[in-house]
């Protein structure tokens, strides 16, 4: 087996070896969080801005872990580590998480994938990758292969989200859509909420969520 497909193989096995129980929850510092609690390699993207990377061991490829939606690097923190007991790598803060900046653009997948890019180039990793992505990640993770499929030399894509998903599940659950537009529209409104009262100066209330 060649050393790239061995490490796609070491990737899938860390993640399928995760308990169910761990996985779903957040990491916590006894994890090994370390890494993942201050800044790492921040580097410059252009316009001011910079993106977080947390870039742990040594060889090749590189694998790159793009978290899911809302969520940063430590979000790998239980898998990381043991991956990079093998090869090298990166885990990143998309734009306005973690220790990124904030982005003027659009958050979708064009400009996300686009800042990824550019990470990499500024802190000079390069290929050839394994890319890793969770949920929304995987869109980050495809484009990003579809852009350099020179570089690319595997991929694992972790309970991935779908294209056209709202729409499908619109056509073949409208109920359980309207029940995911309703948490979404929560969720949406809450966060409104939490930006509003900084910017008057309040420390926000955080609700917990009904278990």
């Amino acid at each position: 087996m060649s050393n790239r497909w061995s490490v796609v193989a070491i990737v899938l096995a860390g993640l399928l070896a995760m308990p169910a129980s761990r996985a779903a929850s957040a990491p916590t510092p006894e994890d090994g969080m370390t890494p993942y609690l201050t800044p790492q390699l921040v580097v410059p993207i252009g316009e001011g801005r910079a993106i977080n990377l947390v870039c742990l061991g040594q060889g090749s490829p590189t694998v790159i872990l793009s978290a899911g939606l809302g969520s940063w690097s430590f979000a790998w923190g239980n898998v990381q580590p043991a991956l990079a007991k093998r090869t090298r790598v990166c885990a990143w803060d998309p734009a306005g998480t973690g220790f990124s900046s904030p982005s003027p653009e659009p958050q979708d997948i064009v400009h996300s994938t686009q800042d990824l890019e550019r990470a990499l180039k500024s802190a000079g990793v390069a290929g050839p990758f394994v890319m890793v992505g969770h949920s929304l990640g995987g869109f980050q993770s495809l484009r990003f292969t579809d852009l350099h499929r020179e570089s690319v030399v595997g991929m694992v894509l972790v309970d991935p989200d779908i294209p056209d998903r709202a729409a499908i599940l619109e056509r073949l659950a409208p109920q359980l859509a309207t029940v995911f537009r309703v948490l979404e529209d929560q969720s949406v409104k809450s966060r409104l909420d939490c930006a509003a009262q900084l910017s008057r100066g309040k420390e926000p209330v955080i609700v917990p969520p009904h278990r």
